[in-house]
């Protein structure tokens, strides 16, 4: 997709004063410095306007020689010429919007005048209060409907050669512009970040998270000169949450608890960090103690396997990963049988006939109900593993056996697409799913620590 860079700017319908500025002499309109900062990006410039705004500039004013300028589309025409550029120009006419039926009719034209894929470089320096909020609420609606991408939002502070207000400016803090201009594009990136974090503690995805990162880590290496070790600590907790989020969504058993305690450490960087005083990073900072919060049971934990793999099924239910969370489940039921009898819960043949075990016992107890009897011959690789399994069945974890194969039922169930007899729908597989964490935390809440230990 062929992406048009477009600088959209607002005309206003005042009588603006000539100024030197951003190396322009006799500069009549905010527009003229605009695409002179821009002329190697833009392709476009879409010049919105009221209708007195373009009556007031549209052409040359010989009314008073001492005044004499060029009207705008003159003026862009001469920079055109001058510069030998091919940018393309409109100017849109708007209402004023002083109706709420006005407003919509402003938003949704400048919704139709924006293509997919748009680049914008946004000046709203002659916008009015409301024109900007609409404005910028148009274009994040334009992030989702089109594809837009928000390269720059800026704000000229003066226009005019004053001397007063220009050591006023000389004060401020230099700008991607000029101390006459305040870069906003800034709280673009925050937005982007806001609902990156929501939807992280919304849903469970880390994409977001991922790509705002990408595209703002070079602004955020500077504004934070790497205080504290800020900027760095970002970067590796934005890395091990990935890692969790892919182990956790690709079920790697083995390697999930210490991702999880990875994103517990790397958190903790960040307690120190809260009463940091720069008045750029806090938003950040806040935000980042929303994301601690939420995540903030992995981080309870110390390190304890058992009571992590039920934090992260908590996980898995709220955010709907039903596949995963009942996966995890079944697994990690074969997990607490090993540890209790004192085996590597690791060792794969061990967890095979853990499993045979619990399949055999629970079809032992329907034979018995049935009035025939089943014998386990063949189907352990250790018979003392096969034993051990039995006896604590028999004295701690007699609802074991019936709730794993409940457990790989609904498990294959996912597995199978839903394809077999009597399958269980999709709400009914989420409740299920927490009914049983539960069943299981309460069966072993008292064990916990002492298998933790194991």
């Amino acid at each position: 997709m062929t992406r048009t860079r477009r600088l959209i700017t607002v005309l206003g319908s005042n009588d603006f004063k000539t100024c030197n500025c951003e190396g322009i002499r006799n500069c009549n309109y905010i527009q003229e410095i605009f695409i002179k900062k821009y002329q190697q990006q833009i392709d476009e410039v879409l010049v919105l306007a009221t209708g007195k705004a373009i009556e007031f500039n549209r052409s040359a004013s010989k009314d008073n020689v001492d005044s004499y300028k060029l009207g705008l589309q003159e003026t862009l025409e001469k920079i055109k010429e001058k510069e030998e550029l091919s940018f393309n120009y409109k100017v849109m006419e708007v209402s004023k919007g002083y109706t709420e039926d006005k407003l919509w009719q402003l938003f949704n034209s400048l919704v139709e005048e924006v293509a997919m894929g748009d680049e914008i470089y946004l000046d709203l320096t002659c916008a009015t209060n409301y024109q900007s909020l609409l404005i910028m609420n148009a274009l994040n609606y334009l992030k989702v409907l089109k594809d837009i991408k928000i390269n720059s939002i800026e704000f000229a502070l003066a226009l005019m050669d004053d001397l007063e207000v220009q050591q006023k400016l000389d004060k401020l803090p230099k700008t991607g512009l000029g101390p006459s201009f305040l870069d906003l594009t800034a709280l673009n990136y925050l937005d982007e970040w806001t609902k990156a974090v929501d939807n992280f503690c919304t849903t469970g995805s880390f994409k977001e998270l991922e790509e705002i990162f990408s595209v703002d880590q070079e602004r955020l290496a500077v504004i934070t000169e790497d205080k504290d070790n800020f900027f760095q600590d970002l970067e590796q907790l934005l890395k091990v949450l990935k890692d969790f989020d892919l182990k956790l969504k690709s079920c790697r058993g083995r390697e999930l608890n210490d991702a999880a305690l990875s994103v517990a450490k790397q958190l903790a960087k960040f307690d120190d960090k809260f009463n940091l005083n720069n008045q750029q990073l806090l938003p950040y900072i806040r935000l980042l103690s929303k994301l601690k919060f939420k995540l903030n049971g992995l981080a309870m934990n110390n390190g304890t396997e058992l009571q992590n793999y039920f934090q992260i099924l908590d996980w898995c239910l709220e955010h709907n990963f039903i596949q995963q969370g009942w996966t995890l489940l079944t697994e990690n039921l074969v997990t607490i049988v090993s540890k209790e009898i004192g085996y590597n819960h690791n060792d794969e043949e061990v967890r095979e006939d853990i499993k045979e075990t619990l399949k055999y016992l629970h079809k032992k107890f329907q034979a018995w109900r049935e009035g025939y009897q089943l014998t386990p011959v063949g189907i352990m690789n250790d018979r003392e593993v096969f034993e051990q399994v039995l006896a604590v069945v028999d004295k701690k974890y007699p609802d074991f056996p019936r709730l794993y194969s409940k457990f790989l039922k609904s498990k294959q169930d996912i597995d199978r697409l839903g394809m077999k007899r009597n399958s269980e729908d999709a709400q009914g597989l989420k409740k299920y799913l927490g009914e049983y964490i539960e069943d299981v935390k309460k069966i072993i809440s008292k064990d916990l620590k002492r298998l933790q230990k194991k």
